[in-house]
């Protein structure tokens, strides 16, 4: 596909593509198979098309952390993607404060660059997230206070700990992090994105909270002001990431019993100051939603009109992305159709996840049909269902 030459040069302790950023701009332009596309005044494209999700056991669980991200194991349905998202724990990057241990990151980048350079005509884009929550390192967790025990999982009563997040001092430990892991990675043209975390307990999602896990999150500080700041200043966090677009995952503002619920005015507001950031020097923001799926969608409409709106204002600046809802499954052809008459670039879609109700994730659909969603995606015309 030649988004990437031949020329490599190590860097750590794995093989990394030198500084060619401006050539993965020109061959998007041009229309190759690479998984980003262009935005005027940065360095490299934000994703676009279908997204694979990793393996989620160590999104819960910080004693499970993250397996080291292998394209290799999705098998023949690799060839219908164009991006691959790599998960990481923050205590596994920095275990004591301000000492980094980059193994496990770039043992999944060498993986996935290993995996491009055997493919040349389909290679893959990455999306970065690092999980803090449940899997921030116990320094953190202690910032303020004892960590907090809550529930990890409702069925099974598995609890784990959490810090306390909305803190300026634990805000400003994990700004620190970004800032450190934004000076190493920022450059490199195969992360084509980054991932906002800030601000999230049981997922990676900032506006996703267990209703069960409040009181005790409550009881040790946390307010519905403090909430808000905390998802209001979540960007500032990702000030680093110069040339790399930032995802921010955005849905209805949960219920504190300590304050009103703002559900959509003020996750409204959110989504057009990420839709903004860009242009008051902040990272380039896309506008992110892990809730795709055909009977989920409805549910979105707030989100859908204030993405049009500024869509209609300014649809260079606007970017949009989406994850498929695994509860509702929601990796099928008319979860697509929204995705892109809400003027996604990408969606991202979860792997099968064994013994789970029998979920089969993308695998339920063809390589075919998957294929054509990606190109889809990318040419931004709805497929044929």
């Amino acid at each position: 596909m030649g988004r990437r030459s031949a020329l490599i040069s190590w860097h750590g302790s794995r093989i990394t593509v030198g500084a060619l950023a401006a050539v993965v701009v020109t061959l998007s332009a041009c229309g190759s198979t690479t998984g980003i596309r262009s935005t005027p005044g940065h360095d490299k494209a934000a994703l676009s098309g279908l997204v694979i999700m990793p393996p989620q056991n160590g999104a819960d669980d910080p004693n499970q952390p993250f397996p080291t991200t292998n394209p290799d194991a999705v098998g023949s349905d690799v060839a219908a993607f164009s991006g691959i998202a790599v998960d990481e724990d923050w205590s596994q990057l920095e275990p004591e404060p301000g000492q980094y241990d980059w193994t496990p990151l770039d043992a999944s980048l060498a993986s996935v660059s290993e995996f491009d350079q055997a493919h040349p005509t389909h290679q893959l884009a990455v999306k970065l997230r690092v999980f803090p929550g449940f899997s921030a390192p116990n320094w953190a967790k202690s910032i303020g206070g004892p960590p907090l025990s809550v529930i990890t999982n409702s069925k099974s009563g598995r609890t784990n700990t959490l810090g306390r997040w909305w803190s300026e001092s634990y805000e400003a430990a994990w700004s620190t992090f970004q800032n450190a892991l934004a000076a190493r990675y920022d450059h490199d043209p195969l992360i084509a994105g980054v991932q906002v975390t800030s601000c999230s307990t049981t997922t990676d999602e900032p506006f996703i909270v267990n209703a069960v896990d409040l009181p005790p999150m409550e009881a040790a500080g946390l307010t519905t002001a403090a909430y808000e700041s905390c998802l209001q200043g979540a960007l500032r966090n990702y000030s680093g990431w110069h040339n790399t677009a930032v995802y921010f995952p955005i849905n209805t503002m949960p219920k504190l019993d300590n304050g009103p619920k703002n559900g959509s005015i003020f996750a409204t507001q959110i989504v057009q100051q990420c839709a903004a950031s860009a242009s008051k020097s902040g990272p380039r923001c896309v506008i992110d939603n892990h809730g795709l799926g055909k009977t989920s969608h409805a549910s979105f409409n707030w989100l859908s009109t204030a993405i049009d709106h500024l869509w209609q204002q300014n649809p260079t600046t606007t970017l949009v992305a989406f994850q498929a809802d695994s509860q509702t499954k929601g990796e099928d052809c008319a979860a697509i159709v929204d995705a892109i008459s809400d003027h996604a670039g990408s969606v991202e879609l979860w792997q099968p996840i064994s013994g789970v109700d029998g979920y089969r994730g993308f695998a339920a659909n063809s390589l075919a049909d998957l294929a054509s969603w990606n190109a889809a995606l990318r040419s931004g015309k709805p497929p044929a269902c």
